[in-house]
């Protein structure tokens, strides 16, 4: 029975959602992706992503956001062999240490220590031999070197990415398999009762 981990870029997934207009239940998404039962087995599917951002004091919409992103972890973590992954939102500055606002007004943040965590795992499972396959629904060429350590212990590295997107060449190319993250299938996996995300 072939293993077959699934990495989550939960901030690029988010976006594929909204594009698409369809909320995903990530149970049902992730085994769909790993494809046939008899075949293949689910051996873990990570999502990594942020907290949103929180000024002090706290705005009501801030707040808001914190609530939906707490009750989509608790959710999540909560589904069979998952894993959820927490970086942190750091504030982008000009030359002058100033930072960065938006033309609405808000601050520019940028997420940290997502790649470097998805990087990690991906890299520790294909060298301890825990996994045969790898699926990445990501978009970000930052995971290249993990997906070149795990081809070279002989683990398959799948792509699932929004056709209408960015993808960085170098993913697309380094990927074994490429598959478009199509309405279709999103439709597969419609969560019935939306969880904020």
């Amino acid at each position: 029975m072939e293993k077959v981990a699934v990495f989550i870029d939960n901030g690029y997934f988010k976006i594929v959602q909204k594009d698409l207009n369809i909320s995903v239940d990530y149970e049902t998404f992730s085994d769909e992706i790993v494809g046939n039962k008899e075949h293949s087995e689910r051996f873990r599917t990570y999502v990594y992503d942020c907290p949103p951002y929180q000024s002090n004091p706290s705005t009501p919409d801030e707040i808001s956001m914190k609530s939906g992103f707490d009750s989509f972890k608790y959710n999540v973590s909560r589904c069979r062999r998952f894993e959820f992954r927490t970086g942190r939102l750091q504030i982008q500055r000009d030359e002058d240490g100033l930072p960065i606002k938006k033309k609405d007004g808000r601050l520019l943040v940028k997420q940290k220590g997502v790649d470097m965590m998805l990087g990690i795992d991906v890299a520790k499972l294909a060298t301890t031999k825990q996994v045969q396959r790898i699926i990445i629904v990501a978009g970000d060429s930052d995971f290249v070197p993990a997906i070149s350590a795990a081809k070279i212990e002989g683990v398959l590295v799948t792509l699932y990415y929004s056709p209408s997107g960015i993808i960085h060449d170098s993913l697309f190319e380094i990927c074994d398999d490429r598959y478009h993250i199509t309405k279709e299938l999103l439709e597969k996996c419609k969560r019935e009762k939306r969880i904020r995300n």
